[in-house]
C-alpha cells in the first residue's frame, strides 16, 4: 500500500455485471494494480430471475478467499445492497458468485480508486 505523500488522485468509479448466469464466480475488475488502492463503497445486486438466488461475495488476496457474504438470500426480482466499506490493494480481486444452479443477477460496484504516490 502506498504511503500518502500529500498529493495524489481519487477517482469515483463503478464496475458492472450484466445478466450473470454461470454457477462459477464473476470476478469484478476494479483496476487495483501497483500503487493503487480501491475503497469499495457499495455493491448493488439485483436478482433478475423468477427464482430465489443465493449469493456469495469474496475477495481473493494472496491466494486466499476471504468471504464477506455467504449464501445471502436474494428473492425473485429483489435487490440486495452491501454498503459496508472495505479497502482492496494490489493483487486483490473482488468476486460475486451464484451459490445455486438457478438464478441470474446484475450487479453494480461503486468504489473510489486512489493513488497516493
Amino acid at each position: 500500500m502506498a504511503i500518502p505523500s500529500g498529493s495524489g488522485t481519487e477517482v469515483l468509479k463503478r464496475s458492472v455485471v450484466d445478466n450473470h448466469t454461470g454457477g462459477d464466480y464473476q470476478p469484478i475488475d476494479l483496476s487495483v494494480t501497483g500503487i493503487w488502492t480501491a475503497t469499495v463503497l457499495s455493491i448493488f445486486v439485483r436478482n433478475s430471475s423468477g427464482s430465489p438466488l443465493l449469493l456469495n461475495g469474496f475477495v481473493t488476496s494472496g491466494g486466499n478467499d476471504i468471504y464477506f457474504l455467504q449464501t445471502q438470500s436474494v428473492g425473485s426480482y429483489e435487490t440486495f445492497v452491501w454498503n459496508d466499506k472495505f479497502v482492496m490493494e494490489d493483487g486483490d480481486t473482488l468476486h460475486l458468485q451464484r451459490d445455486t444452479s438457478v438464478g441470474t443477477f446484475d450487479a453494480i460496484v461503486s468504489y473510489i480508486l486512489q493513488d497516493w504516490s
